[in-house]
């Protein structure tokens, strides 16, 4: 089957890998052709956006050239290779152009996710106190606690996992800052969760902050 695979042609083997996840020979034959060529996608692309790429290894937007890599295999794959499934060209010219699209996809997807979590840092003092106001509103607190608020978030996130942090923090910020609701969250490239899943954070988040501002040592300020 590997032999059979190295001969095959470049389409047939794009349809190959998309009809079964499980065809590992024919997979394998995949990478081996275009890993080097979609990573010199995702490279053109970071150096497009951002500038010359002096080390591929380093951390990039607070993700790795590798990830990113990665990202691009799992979009691929993702809902039973729904992308994949979706070319409809015939010659190998037509393929790269496809997989050129997805990975550059994918790295201005995580450029836009490390915008929006530098957002945070750029309000102004006006924004902030009114959303401090709002949240301390939200959480039944006096207007003495509106200046604890701020202090009161970071600790409440910061009792999420290392793995989670980034993302906790933004949904929160994304919610009671900018006010977008659950769905349009959920709806967020690299958010990966469903309505009911930011919902639950986002309450699990809120109820350490209320323990924390009791002073409580309850199980809801746990991570």
């Amino acid at each position: 089957m590997a032999e059979q695979a190295s001969w095959v042609h470049p389409v047939e083997l794009f349809v190959r890998c998309a009809s079964d996840r499980g065809d590992s020979e024919s997979w394998s034959e995949f990478l081996r052709r275009y890993a080097a060529k979609i990573k010199y996608f995702i490279r053109g692309t970071l150096r497009q956006d951002m500038g010359p790429i002096t080390d591929p290894n380093a951390a990039v937007t607070g993700i790795q050239e590798s990830d990113l890599f990665q990202n691009t295999i799992l979009r691929l794959v993702e809902n039973d290779c729904a992308v994949m499934k979706k070319f409809s060209g015939t010659t190998e010219d037509e393929l790269m152009a496809y997989l050129a699209v997805i990975s550059r996809s994918v790295v201005r997807d995580a450029l836009r996710w490390q915008k929006a979590s530098k957002r945070q840092g750029t309000v102004d003092e006006r924004e902030e106190s009114s959303f401090s106001e709002r949240l301390a509103e939200h959480l039944g607190f006096d207007r003495v606690l509106v200046s604890e608020i701020r202090s009161l978030i970071q600790q409440a996130i910061l009792s999420s996992s290392p793995e989670t942090f980034s993302r906790d923090r933004l949904v929160f910020d994304l919610h009671f800052l900018h006010g977008l609701s659950t769905r349009q969250i959920a709806e967020c490239k690299g958010i990966n969760m469903s309505k009911a899943g930011v919902e639950k954070l986002l309450n699990r988040l809120l109820d350490r902050v209320r323990g924390l501002a009791s002073g409580e040592n309850s199980e809801a300020a746990q991570p």
